[in-house]
């Protein structure tokens, strides 16, 4: 069943495919860092190559727009957070993965989504990815924006901190950066 999901995310988009890769190693260096437990950094691997899973329902109109998005646009991709996890949940061994790929665009401020979820009600894998999935993202091209520079995407989590990302995260991935 993962070999299936997985291969419909590199069917569906080569950048999905690579980004989705390069996010479950960084988050794996970063729990591994952060001293998780063996169970944890393996929910991570899964969890981290399946984040996006949910952008296989996303228009390529939109998916890979090369300018901005409209407000419409940009609630449609929102929802890939929401579609990825109703698409793994009748895999009952992945509740934990499925509330990661829920969850990993929330904001440690509470204005992410999809619930709105602020501070340690994130879980805490799920704050893991979206301090690598937002880097990954800001330093590497995309259809709608050109990569950042490594120093420019450092100085953004910096910025972030306490808004966007658990200040401990930010400062545990920037050591081993």
């Amino acid at each position: 069943t993962l070999k299936s999901l997985i291969s419909s995310i590199q069917a569906r988009d080569h950048y999905t495919e690579e980004h989705s890769q390069r996010v479950t190693n960084e988050a794996v260096r970063l729990a591994e860092n952060l001293i998780c437990s063996q169970k944890e950094i393996e929910c991570l691997k899964i969890a981290g190559i399946l984040h996006d899973v949910g952008k296989i329902a996303v228009p390529d109109s939109i998916l890979l727009k090369p300018g901005k998005l409209t407000e419409e646009e940009y609630m449609i991709i929102k929802n890939h957070a929401t579609i990825g996890e109703n698409i793994v949940r009748p895999i009952m061994l992945l509740d934990q993965e499925r509330r990661i790929i829920q969850c990993h665009h929330e904001r440690w401020d509470g204005t992410g989504y999809p619930l709105g979820l602020k501070g340690e009600d994130i879980p805490y894998l799920a704050r893991i990815l979206s301090v690598v999935d937002s880097y990954d993202a800001m330093i590497n091209n995309r259809p709608y924006c050109s990569a950042m520079s490594k120093e420019a995407a450092i100085d953004e989590l910096i910025r972030n901190k306490g808004t966007q990302f658990d200040p401990s995260i930010v400062d545990a991935y920037l050591r081993i950066l």
